[in-house]
């Protein structure tokens, strides 16, 4: 082989290495695995399906709160952060808000044999801060919404602000229709037909907030959430950012 032949063999082998070495690091590469603290297939163990006979209170096990999957899986699912309840001068994470928030009380509720709803409220103070945890365990990673109370100062009849976080966006004019189930369930609106409105919270709301996982903030009015509220006459639903 003449000189320059070998210099144009050995320029041809530098290239191929160039174009095949980054195609051989990718394949032995193993794929990403899933985030397992996403997974909440396991909270359907703890609920049962949804008997308006039933009191408050004694549908399902509350206990899944104290499971130690129950944490990983709110701290993976809500990045956000929240911006109204403090605890000694501090906000607290979105991860104790939640916990807090259904640690008194309430149900374990099944839907469909796929969505759980785990209902509750806050140690000492019931009347001022209750929450909803819904998730759908068909999907991996688990879509999660947490919805609390939040009591607006001022004179007059008690009102309410209605605080709503979201493991993924959320589009406020095409909610889940589980959710959009069991929200009004969870509230007692005495405008969802066939439901014992002992089993609920029968509050008034003026306000409603969409926290996205990027932390924007939508407001909403409480209509588009079918619930019911203060203001008299029309309100404008929609939503901004």
């Amino acid at each position: 082989m003449t000189r320059s032949a070998n210099l144009i063999f050995r320029v041809f082998l530098l290239s191929l290495l160039i174009c095949v070495a980054p195609a051989l690091a990718q394949n032995t590469q193993k794929p990403a695995s899933p985030n397992p603290a996403t997974d909440a297939t396991w909270t359907k163990k703890f609920a049962v399906s949804f008997n308006p006979q039933q009191a408050a209170g004694e549908q399902g096990q509350k206990n899944i709160i104290i499971d130690p999957r129950f944490e990983p899986l709110l701290k993976a699912s809500f990045p956000q952060r929240q911006w109204f309840w403090h605890e000694h001068g501090r906000l607290v994470s979105m991860d104790s808000l939640i916990y807090s928030s259904i640690a008194t009380g309430g149900d374990v509720l099944l839907d469909e044999g796929r969505y759980v709803t785990i209902d509750g409220c806050y140690v000492g103070i019931c009347d001022v801060v209750r929450g909803m945890l819904w998730i759908d365990t068909g999907i991996k990673p688990a879509n999660m919404i947490f919805v609390s109370t939040q009591l607006v100062s001022g004179d007059g009849p008690e009102r309410y602000q209605l605080w709503i976080f979201s493991s993924r966006k959320l589009d406020w004019q095409h909610l889940p229709p589980a959710f959009s189930t069991s929200l009004p369930r969870w509230l007692c609106n005495i405008e969802t037909p066939g439901y014992n409105a002992g089993n609920g919270y029968n509050l008034r709301f003026v306000l409603a907030n969409i926290v996205q996982p990027n932390g924007v903030i939508e407001d909403i009015s409480p209509e588009t959430l079918h619930i019911r509220t203060l203001v008299i006459g029309t309100t404008k639903t929609g939503a901004k950012q």
